[in-house]
């Protein structure tokens, strides 16, 4: 659904990739490369300081910088030698990665950007790198419509097929992010909740679906009951982004060619863009809510 993380996540899976020396073209057709190259060393100032604060006894504040904080270069001159080095050490964790990761941004030539642009980029990248990519789309119902007179659905399945295209012809893998349908931003995450095409989860290889922990149906639960948990828990999940902390989400693998299903747990931060594998010994339960072991501070967890 919307803001539940999507560009984040896939971000971080390309900076990862980029680190181990992997190329990879990220096609982003809403957010301009500053500000995704400011969310990947917001999540590095994260990972660098964790929940550490700066600052006099009175006046805390954490040491890790959100993507805000990042991009605007006027809050730098009032940082402190510790908050500044934060940065400078992650900007140097970033040149890991950098050399390897090529985002185009929504326009290429002056024209929306297509399918068959990104089929030109991949093979112009081959020739040029003597390296097969992994691609990366943010977000398919973006993409420029192959044929402006069919519908937003006939165009999805078009693109989708022709991304299906260059990961056969050119053997590499095509990550593409979607959006859901409004009518299943209440309901778990399942084939339905794909937006207006049938080709994404007949095309896929894997199909994947992020939601919040919690959004499953419980045994014997009435339909009023469930509206009144899931109010409750929208309420918890602004109050913890408010608060600036983690988030429990499931990434769950709704299909799969080769393998099989399964669903895997994250504490996303998403002030500082960064997702955490955890269990539930690490603090989190299915429905969003803190275990706290005795002694334990949940928030350093992450």
């Amino acid at each position: 659904i919307s803001s539940l993380g999507k560009t984040t996540f896939t971000l971080q899976l390309a900076d990862q990739v980029a680190a181990g020396g992997q190329d990879v073209i990220f096609f982003s057709l809403e957010m301009s490369k500053y500000e995704l190259m400011s969310k990947s060393l917001s999540r590095l100032t994260y990972q660098l300081a964790g929940n550490r604060q700066t600052g006099n006894s009175v006046k805390k504040k954490p040491l890790a910088r959100d993507t805000q904080q990042i991009l605007n270069n006027r809050r730098y001159a009032s940082y402190n030698s510790e908050e500044r080095e934060i940065i400078k050490s992650a900007i140097r964790e970033y040149e890991k990665s950098a050399p390897h990761i090529y985002i185009y941004e929504g326009r290429y030539r002056g024209e929306r950007l297509k399918v068959s642009h990104i089929r030109e980029i991949v093979s112009r990248h081959i020739k040029s790198n003597g390296q097969k990519p992994v691609v990366l789309v943010d977000y398919l119902q973006i993409l420029a419509p192959v044929d402006v007179h069919a519908t937003d659905k006939q165009n999805t399945d078009t693109n989708t097929f022709e991304l299906k295209e260059i990961s056969r012809d050119f053997q590499i893998p095509v990550i593409a992010v979607s959006s859901f349908n409004r009518d299943n931003y209440q309901e778990p995450v399942s084939m339905q909740s794909f937006k207006e095409s049938g080709a994404i989860e007949y095309s896929s290889d894997i199909l994947f679906g992020l939601q919040y922990a919690g959004m499953d149906y419980k045994d014997g639960e009435s339909s009023d009951k469930r509206k009144s948990r899931l109010r409750k828990l929208v309420e918890e999940i602004f109050r913890k982004k408010k608060e600036r902390e983690p988030i429990a989400v499931d990434l769950k693998c709704l299909k799969q060619r080769t393998g099989y299903q399964f669903s895997v747990s994250f504490a996303m931060m998403s002030a500082y863009n960064h997702f955490a594998p955890i269990s539930e010994a690490e603090g989190f339960t299915a429905d969003n809510e803190p275990t706290v072991d005795e002694g334990a501070n949940p928030k350093r967890k992450f």
